[in-house]
């Protein structure tokens, strides 16, 4: 089993779906950084979990604003005004408040 999972969400990324499970960080931090880089998503964040590995359990941990955002990447149109800092506050705030703010972090309200 493993301890440490990683969820990658993507950003206006039109047709893909937005959640992708990883088991290992550097698969999960490649596939952002293809995905951005393609123009596939204009933003990936890769949310670390701990102590889920079932990719369903893992996304659904995430959407009840479980998870640390660990890396955030972007399209090269965006890396000038992607402010890191910012996005990392609004997901603390998002876990600080209920369902509603997170959903609304990630684009589904």
């Amino acid at each position: 089993m493993c301890d440490t999972t990683y969820v990658v969400h993507l950003v206006n990324c039109g047709h893909q779906k937005p959640f992708q499970h990883f088991q290992h960080r550097t698969a999960a931090v490649r596939f952002a950084a293809q995905q951005t880089s393609r123009g596939e998503a204009s933003r990936a964040e890769v949310f670390e979990l701990v102590g889920i590995s079932d990719a369903k359990e893992a996304v659904a941990a995430l959407v009840n604003g479980k998870g640390n955002l660990v890396e955030i990447g972007c399209s090269h149109a965006l890396q000038d005004t992607l402010d890191r800092d910012a996005v990392n506050q609004e997901w603390g705030q998002a876990q600080k408040g209920d369902w509603p703010a997170v959903f609304k972090f990630f684009g589904m309200l």
